[in-house]
């Protein structure tokens, strides 16, 4: 934490550019990716498409994520 008592934004360890893949392989790296994850860092996934598939699975192994189109035409997870 800062002097000020926020919490310190995470950092991005990895930006996963998923565009172009064919499933399951975003999910599967992604996936691998999560378990060398650093406490307090996060990973940025871009896809063609929204993963719902893989929201449930976030959310069951404990993971905060945002995911939202860019203007780009893109998700950013």
């Amino acid at each position: 934490m800062s002097d000020s008592g926020k919490r310190e934004p995470p950092e991005v360890f990895l930006t996963l550019d998923a565009r172009g893949w064919d499933p399951p392989e975003p999910m599967v790296r992604v996936l691998e990716a999560l378990a060398t994850l650093p406490r307090r860092n996060k990973i940025v996934m871009l896809l063609d498409f929204e993963p719902r598939p893989l929201f449930r699975i976030l959310k069951l192994q404990g993971f905060d994520y945002r995911c939202g189109p860019v203007p780009d035409g893109h998700f950013e997870v």
